[in-house]
């Protein structure tokens, strides 16, 4: 950190990552009870009603957006908006 910001670094594919855990996401995601599989099938699934079927969020994805800081992209972030932990019930 330098003066109190977050340094960001581009990682190959162009991605945003500070390299820090999400402590606001992991906070969240432990309240929900969600494994990092359940979430991103509910991505998965919130994005392909929101017709971005192509779209194909895996546990090592939910993974590095928690623990090393990694910033998903466009339409995770309106995907998971919509997501709440009801949603994970099988039916």
């Amino acid at each position: 950190m330098t003066g109190g910001y977050c340094q960001l670094s581009r990682e190959p594919g162009g991605l945003d990552v500070t390299g820090e855990t999400n402590t606001r996401l992991a906070d969240l995601f432990g309240l929900a009870g969600w494994s990092k599989g359940e979430l991103a099938r509910l991505v998965n699934r919130q994005a392909a009603a929101m017709g971005h079927p192509q779209l194909a969020t895996d546990t090592s994805r939910v993974r590095r957006w928690i623990d090393r800081g990694e910033t998903p992209r466009d339409p995770v972030p309106g995907c998971w908006q919509h997501c709440s932990p009801s949603d994970s019930a099988v039916s």
